[in-house]
């Protein structure tokens, strides 16, 4: 058990451009891909993810600056900063539940496909930070600032 958590820890350690795609290559041999096509896979998404990644790097050191020229300029304050779905991606792809949520969503799906309640497997590994990001986001809302959500 302890080899088994160690792996899993190398990879969370390794980063999002590491994990993602030896993930995307094991899914791909699971549903039947051969080992080059699902490496390529693997690798193809892994090399997206970090140009979005060397991306968003450039653009919060270069941005950055010039949005403190402009505050000073103008006199605008805002609170918050549109940092667009990347960023989440990021954060979501390093998250140590990561491994845990994968395995979890592969399993429903298999369950579902046994029991004969679907015909195809639902898996969308690249959205995948929406559903983790949902429950703390809306979390931090709701206790930070003592909001309350009223039906109507």
């Amino acid at each position: 058990m302890n080899i088994v958590m160690d792996v899993f820890n190398w990879l969370i350690a390794a980063g999002p451009t590491v994990l993602l795609p030896v993930i995307i290559t094991i899914i791909g041999m699971i549903f039947g891909l051969r080992i080059d096509k699902a490496f390529k896979s693997g690798l193809t998404l892994g090399i997206g993810f970090a140009g979005i990644k060397l991306i968003l790097d450039f653009m919060t050191t270069n941005v950055g600056p010039a949005a403190k020229a402009m505050v000073e300029r103008t006199g605008a304050h805002l609170t918050a900063l549109d940092v667009g779905w990347g960023s989440i991606a990021a954060v979501t792809w390093a998250s140590p539940i990561i491994a845990i949520l994968i395995f979890a969503i592969l399993a429903v799906n298999i369950v579902l496909l046994i029991i004969k309640r679907t015909s195809s497997a639902r898996i969308r590994l690249t959205l995948i930070f929406g559903t983790t990001t949902t429950w703390p986001l809306s979390a931090s809302w709701f206790t930070s600032s003592r909001r309350t959500l009223r039906l109507a």
